[in-house]
Formats: structure tokens, C-alpha cells, sequence
């Protein structure tokens, strides 16, 4: 019991005959040197436990006090071998501090606390080697210089936030995203190898960029609405291709003229299909007027196609009607008196 830190130092063996609980109350352990955990029973986290080139082979859970923090830079790497078992609470933290950080872990989990990818000046990098990260809790970027990096086979259920720092995830098997995804203004999430699935329960939303480009094939059958709660507005770029299936849609806002900052805007770098639903709304400040014509979606390359069902705005208590027009390179849609 009590409230100090546990330090183990040098290169060292930790063997475990029953399961070891880091309770909430030691303020840390610190692994000061090299650290091999070895048995079969559990090490539980329940307060701070920080690897530095460390290599933990027993399970690992992690419950609702707990966090494990990888750090130490390019020089010391860290693993986690046995079964990772995480709950609401829960933090998995990657930083980059003094070097890019590594942790790879052996076997897939299902992630339902937080995991977290920071650092100071560097970035941070966490591979899942085999299996599935299933995420039904949440992954974000904090800080950090340079793009944070998943390796993983990614099943998103949860919560994907590119917040402060871009990510790129490199899933030579399959990236799908059943829950929501979204990118900060100025961020890129980079989807590279394999598939890229929004399915149709998963939601693409922000003011960033997702950039396909690097090999990711994308599907598209869930939705994509530039902004998110925060910041309603936004342009929403795709880098390389975005298509819309049968089921995809697309929510659009419009609160002005000008896009990106008074109304949604996608724009995509290379070439879009379009299918599916446009559902546009309005903002409670703002009166369309004739002639108004808002730019909801770009390509520098061909748009083709056009969405199959329209949800627009009754204007009629207005005296006013609005269409889409589609051509080679944008959608738009305008406000005209009938």
C-alpha cells in the first residue's frame, strides 16, 4: 500500500506466479531499465504503468484508472506480447518524446477505452502485428510533429479523432469504419494498402483531408457530412477518389455563400461517382435568396453520375425553389424564384 513509485531498474525479469495489480493509489511503477515480464497470469493496471523498451508477455488488462504509456523514442521500443484487455476509462498511450515511439502489440484486441497518440516533438507508432484492432471506444491524436502511424487491420466501431495531429493507418488487410471518423481542419488521415470500407453505419465528417492515395481501395457506403459537432462548417477534402454507393450519403449545411466557412463544401482531389442521397438543410440564420448558388461539391479531376434521391429544402413559403445542377467538375446547388 501506499502512494510512492515502484522503480525497476537495470535489465530485469519480472516472473509472474499470480496476477499482479498496479493499484490506483501508487502513483507509478517506473521501469527504469530494461523490463521482461514473463508468466502467465495477468499484469492489471489500475494505476500508471510506463514502458520504455520494455516487453511485457503475460496478459495485460488495463481497467477504468489505468494507464500504460509508451515512450522512450526510436532507441527503445516496447511490446506487449500476451492478451491486451481494456475497458471504458482505460488509456493506451503512445508518445513520442525524444524520438519516434514504437510499441507493437503481438495479437489483436478490442479497444474500449482510449487509445492515445502524443509527444512532444516526435511521433508515435503503434502495430498490431496480427489479428484485428477492433475500436469500440475511442482513438485520437493529441500532440506531436510529425504524423502518428496505426499498423493495423482496423475494424473503427467507435470514435476516430484526428484532432491535433495528422494519423496515417497502413492496413495491408482492411480499414472499415462502422462508427464515426473525423479530421481536424489542416489534419490529413492517410488510409495506405488494403480496403478503406465506410459501411453504412459509418460516418465521415470534419474539415480535413482523407488521403487514399497511397494504394487504400475505397468504398463508400455509409456517410460523409463536412463539419462536425464543434465546428458545423467545413470543407471536407479526398485526396485521389470518393464514391458514393446506392446506400452512401451526403448531409450538407448551408448557412451562407462563401464554402468551407458559410457553408459545406467536399472537394476532391481527382474523381468522384456519385450515387446515392444528398441531403441538404439550412441553418436557422440564414434566408436563401433568388439567384443564391452554393458550390457543395469540387473535383480537380471528373465528377460522374449524380445522387440519386435529393432531400432539399422546402422554399415554397418563400416563394422560391431549389435544384442541383451537376456537370463535369462540381455540384451545385441554386435558389431560383419559379
Amino acid at each position: 500500500t501506499g502512494a510512492g513509485t515502484i522503480d525497476l531498474t537495470g535489465t530485469q525479469t519480472l516472473s509472474l506466479v499470480s496476477n499482479l495489480t498496479l493499484p490506483s493509489g501508487v502513483s507509478q511503477w517506473a521501469f527504469g531499465g530494461t523490463v521482461t515480464v514473463n508468466g502467465t497470469s495477468s499484469l492489471i493496471v489500475a494505476g500508471t504503468l510506463p514502458l520504455t523498451g520494455d516487453v511485457v508477455n503475460t496478459p495485460l488488462s488495463i481497467t477504468s484508472t489505468g494507464t500504460v504509456t509508451a515512450s522512450g523514442g526510436s532507441t527503445a521500443p516496447s511490446s506487449i506480447n500476451g492478451a491486451v484487455t481494456t475497458v471504458t476509462g482505460s488509456t493506451l498511450r503512445v508518445n513520442g518524446n525524444g524520438g519516434a515511439t514504437t510499441l507493437t502489440v503481438a495479437n489483436g484486441f478490442t479497444n474500449n477505452g482510449t487509445i492515445e497518440f502524443t509527444g512532444s516533438s516526435w511521433n508515435g507508432v503503434l502495430t498490431v502485428a496480427t489479428g484485428t484492432l477492433t475500436n469500440a471506444g475511442a482513438i485520437q491524436t493529441v500532440l506531436g510533429t510529425n504524423a502518428h502511424q496505426l499498423n493495423a487491420s482496423v475494424a473503427n466501431q467507435g470514435t476516430i479523432s484526428v484532432d491535433l495531429r495528422s494519423l496515417t493507418i497502413n492496413s495491408t488487410v482492411d480499414f472499415s469504419n462502422s462508427g464515426t471518423v473525423t479530421v481536424g481542419s489542416g489534419l490529413t488521415l492517410t488510409a495506405s494498402g488494403g480496403a478503406f470500407t465506410n459501411t453504412t453505419t459509418g460516418t465521415i465528417e470534419g474539415a480535413g483531408t482523407i488521403d487514399v492515395s497511397s494504394g487504400a481501395q475505397f468504398i463508400n457506403l455509409g456517410t460523409v457530412g463536412p463539419g462536425d459537432a464543434t465546428t458545423p462548417l467545413g470543407r471536407l477534402t479526398f485526396v485521389d477518389f470518393l464514391p458514393f454507393d446506392t446506400q452512401g450519403d451526403l448531409n450538407v449545411e448551408l448557412d451562407g455563400l462563401t464554402p468551407g466557412s458559410e457553408h459545406d463544401q467536399v472537394a476532391v482531389s481527382g474523381s468522384a461517382t456519385l450515387n446515392g442521397t444528398l441531403n441538404v438543410t439550412f441553418l436557422g440564420g440564414y434566408t436563401p435568396q433568388d439567384g443564391d448558388a452554393f458550390t457543395i461539391l469540387t473535383c480537380s479531376g471528373s465528377c460522374t453520375g449524380f445522387f440519386e434521391i435529393e432531400n432539399l429544402p422546402d422554399l415554397s413559403g418563400l416563394g422560391l425553389d431549389g435544384f442541383v445542377t451537376y456537370t463535369g467538375a462540381e455540384a451545385v446547388y441554386e435558389v431560383i424564384a419559379p
